[in-house]
């Protein structure tokens, strides 16, 4: 039976190697995702509010149906159209699903950070 068990990953000489790095990504993921927070959560706030109806989130009257700005209208096809030609650029057409990496088990890197930038 020994021989078909290895060592447990604590015993091996390169564990520590392992939980430094693995500590030092988790940090660095972190420090990153609080600027990343922000932006996702003060940005469309802020267009929101400057190119809507004054007082937008303060007044009921303002989230009724059909109490938007019209300026919303060409923000976002200005918006999507950018990222599309992004896409264009990078070589973006398609990309596979996580659950079809999950299933194959691969993962092509440059494709994944071309996901992670424009989508």
């Amino acid at each position: 039976m020994k021989d078909v068990l290895d060592i447990p990953w604590a015993n091996q000489p390169t564990f520590l190697v392992d939980l430094v790095a693995i500590t030092g990504l988790g940090c660095l993921i972190g420090l990153i995702s609080v600027p990343y927070s922000w932006v996702t959560d003060k940005v469309p706030e802020w267009w929101v509010e400057n190119t809507g109806p004054e007082g937008l989130f303060s007044n009921a009257d303002n989230l009724k149906f059909l109490a938007g700005s019209p300026l919303w209208i060409p923000i976002c096809l200005g918006a999507s159209i950018l990222v599309g030609i992004l896409k264009v650029c990078v070589g973006l057409d398609t990309y596979p699903s996580f659950i079809t990496e999950l299933k194959h088990q691969k993962v092509e890197p440059l494709t994944s950070a071309k996901v992670l930038v424009c989508c």
